[in-house]
């Protein structure tokens, strides 16, 4: 019986430190919040922003599809689906041929977004390849509204979903 006894108190005693070590590390990330897949999103606060126009017209001359992924020392948020952050997404152009050929369906592009909203990083992930074309045309076009954390700029990765319906 002492046998048992002793065994409940260890896992007692783990179990509690567990508890410790996880209440210590919440506490160190206040501002983070666990999502179901285990990636850490962080809640941002809105700062004003440039007009969409100013930063299109910094934008125009960016290529972010043959961009390397951009290397950054600061933490970057891992934000899922980011259509509904942005300040103007471009809505592509249904090709005529994918409307001929009733080709329809989602495109997803992974993109990174930099502390000013720009994006700076995108890759078309799936979808049909005459749609994928149409949305490379914009993805680098898209604005968001910079993400802060206490005041403090960061970068932010996620998904533009663009969905293309027949008409």
């Amino acid at each position: 019986m002492k046998g048992i006894s002793k065994f409940y108190a260890a896992l007692f005693t783990f179990a509690f430190g567990v508890i410790l070590t996880v209440s210590w590390f919440s506490c160190q990330t206040t501002s983070s919040q666990r999502v179901a897949d285990d990636k850490v999103v962080e809640q941002t606060n809105i700062e004003p922003t440039p007009t969409p126009e100013e930063i299109k017209s910094e934008n125009d001359e960016t290529d972010c599809l043959n961009a390397e992924y951009p290397k950054r020392k600061g933490k970057i948020i891992s934000a899922g689906v980011l259509n509904a952050k942005a300040i103007d997404i471009p809505k592509p152009e249904y090709p005529a041929e994918a409307k001929a050929k009733k080709i329809d369906g989602e495109v997803k592009a992974s993109i990174f977004v930099d502390e000013t909203g720009k994006v700076v990083w995108a890759r078309v992930d799936n979808g049909h390849p005459l749609l994928q074309e149409a949305v490379k045309k914009v993805v680098c076009q898209s604005l968001f509204k910079p993400a802060t954390i206490s005041g403090h700029p960061y970068s932010v990765s996620g998904l533009i979903i663009y969905k293309f319906l027949p008409s």
